[in-house]
C-alpha cells in the first residue's frame, strides 16, 4: 500500500494513477496524516458510471454487454423502483 503526501500526487499523478488503476491501493497524505486513499473502480461502480451517462464507460459496457451476449439486469426496460 504505497503512501504519497500531496506534493507527490501532485507531481507524479500519472504514475499514482496508474498504481491505483493495477488494483494497488494509494493512502494520500497531508502533514504526514493519511486524508484519502485512491483505487480502482469495480465493475459495480463503473457500470453505475455508465448509468449516469459518462460517454466512456457507457460505450465500454455496452461493447462487454454486447460480448456476453445482450443486457444483464433489469430486461423489462422498466424503472424499478
Amino acid at each position: 500500500m504505497p503512501l504519497v503526501n500531496a506534493k507527490e500526487l501532485h507531481d507524479r499523478t500519472s504514475e499514482v494513477l496508474r498504481q491505483a488503476a493495477e488494483g494497488k491501493a494509494v493512502f494520500i497524505t497531508r502533514y504526514g496524516k493519511p486524508v484519502a486513499v485512491l483505487r480502482d473502480l469495480s465493475e459495480e461502480e463503473r457500470e453505475g458510471l455508465a448509468l449516469f451517462g459518462h460517454p466512456g464507460e457507457r460505450s465500454a459496457l455496452e461493447a462487454r454487454s454486447r460480448g456476453r451476449g445482450g443486457r444483464s439486469g433489469n430486461s423489462s426496460g422498466r424503472a424499478r423502483g
